[in-house]
């Protein structure tokens, strides 16, 4: 009945103590393992400051080279535009000067020719006064005259085109001289605008210099940066290849640690499997032979040989299966049995009787409701012929049952003959006149059976205009004994009430009643 080893408990205890050992070891590991991230996180958070930095120093450059390249394109911008005005310049003088040649020119041609002219002119005149006196057969005379006379004619031609000349040449040397005033004045402003371009130039060379200063100093500065982004290099790879390490050596004490939890869970499991094999065999023994384990150990006898005893037990097992299974509450199961048998007997007596005097009592009942409903199912006949003939005018109705052995459960068969038509059930007639005699089956049913009041909606809709005052003078007559409530949109029901409601919405969504005493406009109109 005992069983276990005490070195394997010791095991057990000694793999505890080296878990809680290596456990301890995993913790720093993993603690310094953190550590080592933090500060490589740190790293590289100083490593990407850095490159931000020198990122933005690269682009300051950028744009302080940028800066020099536009200002170099102005300042050549501007040479190449003082270098066009001064050809401008020079051309537009060498034409003043060629302008003003050729005017002088004209004017010296035009002194000469009105001299010509003039002589020309004296001497034809002198001719002609000459001719005039020595005017008969003087042939050489006229033809002399005739000549100068073309040469005359000649001479101003040749004098009024140099006359046009001059007009237009003293006309172009009004236009060069608005036009050297013009450039004189745009002379200065371009004299200006140069002086300006050369201040600005001088400027751009300034903010070059300074630029170009800048620039050394950024370059300098990235460089340091480099040097700086270089060490943080070394050094993270550094912290890197640290960090691999202590990742692997956290590796394999984490695979030592798993390998020693599995084999504490196996020990763990035979434990497990070891109570449980106990506790099987302990329920074995209560089972077979209803002892617990300190009976058992009070009863224990030392066996001589454990074969014999295994024989023993068959046979003793083989003699008690002989003996078969014995109810040993049989007595008290009987008697349980017995007292509900008696009670259950006594219910179904019981429930026997109150069937038989149910059964009686739904006979008497029906007995009573048949003739109830046979005497007052000829009353509403004859209350609904005496109201057809008075709705109608005339003609005839009739309620008959379809078997009257069973009139209980049997239907009802409304048959009705309208004046001049012949009698027909209900389902042959129109939708009016199907209507007009459930209105008088109605008034027949409250004629025999009165009730203080009635709804109403709408039961005359099919009905005509002729019917409906019928059937609204009619329910006049029953006002007495029954108030009546009723639904309408025929006038002629309206006529015969008493109280008018109305419901109208004015507005969208308000409702509003409106109410007329018809009984007191008679009063006051005093209508009978």
């Amino acid at each position: 009945m005992t069983g276990g080893s005490v070195s394997r408990s010791a095991g057990v205890l000694s793999r505890a103590a080296e878990l809680k050992e290596l456990h301890g070891k995993a913790d720093a590991i993993h603690r310094r393992l953190s550590d080592a991230k933090t500060e490589a996180e740190e790293l590289e958070r100083e490593l990407e400051k850095a490159k931000y930095e020198l990122e933005t120093a690269q682009s300051q450059q950028r744009a302080a080279e940028d800066e020099v390249l536009r200002l170099d394109g102005r300042k050549n911008h501007f040479d190449i535009l003082i270098q066009s005005l001064k050809t401008n310049l020079e051309n537009l003088e060498g034409e003043y000067g060629a302008l003003s040649g050729r005017l002088a020119d004209n004017a010296k041609r035009a002194e000469t020719a009105a001299a010509d002219i003039a002589e020309k002119e004296a001497e034809a005149a002198a001719l002609r006064a000459k001719a005039d006196e020595q005017l008969s057969g003087q042939t050489e005379l006229l033809a002399r005259s005739s000549e100068l006379t073309e040469a005359v004619s000649q001479r101003k031609s040749q004098l009024a085109a140099l006359r046009a000349e001059r007009e237009s040449t003293a006309r172009r040397v009004e236009d060069l001289r608005s036009l050297k005033t013009d450039l004189s004045g745009d002379r200065s402003a371009r004299e200006n605008l140069l002086e300006s371009c050369r201040q600005a130039i001088a400027e751009a060379a300034g903010e070059i210099e300074r630029r170009q200063g800048e620039i050394q100093t950024l370059r300098a500065r990235q460089q340091e940066l480099r040097d700086r982004l270089t060490a943080l290099d070394q050094e993270k790879i550094a912290l890197e290849a640290e960090r691999t390490a202590k990742s692997r050596a956290g590796q394999e004490m984490n695979e030592h640690l798993l390998d020693l939890e599995r084999t504490a869970s196996k020990l763990e499991q035979k434990i497990a499997t070891s109570a449980l094999e106990e506790k099987q065999i302990l329920d074995r023994l209560w089972e077979h032979y209803e002892l617990s384990h300190s009976d058992a150990q009070a009863q224990r006898v030392e066996l001589e040989s454990r074969p014999k005893a295994n024989r023993r037990i068959g046979e003793l097992k083989r003699d008690i299966a002989a003996l078969g299974t014995p109810n040993i509450g049989a007595i008290e199961e009987f008697d349980r049995v017995n007292t509900r048998y008696t009670y259950l007997s006594g219910q179904r007596d019981d429930v026997e009787k109150a069937k038989g005097e149910i059964v009686g009592v739904i006979q008497n009942l029906t007995k009573e409701m048949t003739a109830i409903f046979a005497e007052q199912f000829k009353l509403l006949s004859d209350s609904f012929q005496a109201t057809f003939v008075d709705l109608f005018g005339g003609g005839q109705a009739t309620l008959e049952l379809e078997d009257e052995n069973d009139i209980l459960n049997c239907g009802i068969e409304i048959k009705a003959q309208p004046p001049g038509k012949t009698l027909k059930t209900i389902s042959l007639l129109s939708g009016g006149e199907k209507a007009f005699v459930a209105i008088a089956l109605y008034f027949a049913i409250l004629k025999v059976h009165p009730t203080p009041f009635c709804v109403m909606d709408e039961i005359e809709a099919a009905l005509d205009d002729a019917n409906v005052t019928r059937y609204a003078r009619y329910m006049r007559t029953l006002a007495g004994k029954t108030q009546f409530i009723v639904i309408t949109h025929r006038r002629g029901t309206m006529e015969e009430a008493d109280v008018l409601y109305g419901v109208t919405m004015q507005e969208q969504g308000v409702s509003k009643i409106l109410t007329i005493n018809l009984n007191d406009i008679s009063k006051e109109l005093k209508i009978k």
